[in-house]
């Protein structure tokens, strides 16, 4: 009998009381397959043969967490030297921990707090030197996916 057989056959007979015992590494009955399987398989007019059947758990991992998404920000522009501006981070998939960046110099991302899978709140900082014009918006999770809002904010004379 090969192997496809008698797991079909077991499956098919699992639910009339098909005769069946499980063992585990210690070769000690207890009903569940801990390593080993020990099965009766009919192999003739009334007879049946044992067949052990090692086992093994096999762990999928989880798919991976998709990758943050940015979408607006609010508000969506600041002027040239602010010592401090709070700006709302609108989109999905963000996670505790995410990292925010802010292309073209002279803007620091001060402070960060996650309000959930859907908005981020930062601080930022806006040098003198920062110069005018768009700036895309990078969240990064703790995984290391990101995700880019392409000229979500201005920087303003």
């Amino acid at each position: 009998m090969s192997a496809n057989t008698i797991s079909e056959y077991l499956a098919f007979h699992a639910e009339d009381g098909f005769p069946r015992e499980f063992y585990n590494e210690l070769d000690e009955s207890n009903n569940e397959a801990d390593r080993f399987a020990r099965v009766k398989v009919p192999v003739g007019l009334g007879e049946t043969s044992d067949i052990d059947i090692t086992t093994e758990t096999i762990t999928t991992p989880p798919p991976p967490s998709p990758a943050p998404v940015v979408t607006s920000v609010v508000p969506n522009s600041g002027p040239v030297n602010t010592k401090s501006l709070d700006v709302q981070i609108f989109g999905g998939h963000f996670v505790a921990g995410a990292t925010v960046g802010v292309s073209g110099g002279q803007i620091s991302v001060r402070r960060i707090t996650f309000i959930g899978s859907s908005q981020l709140d930062i601080n930022l900082r806006i040098g003198r030197r920062a110069s005018p014009g768009l700036r895309v918006i990078t969240v990064t999770n703790p995984d290391g996916q990101s995700g880019t809002g392409e000229d979500l904010f201005v920087v303003t004379p």
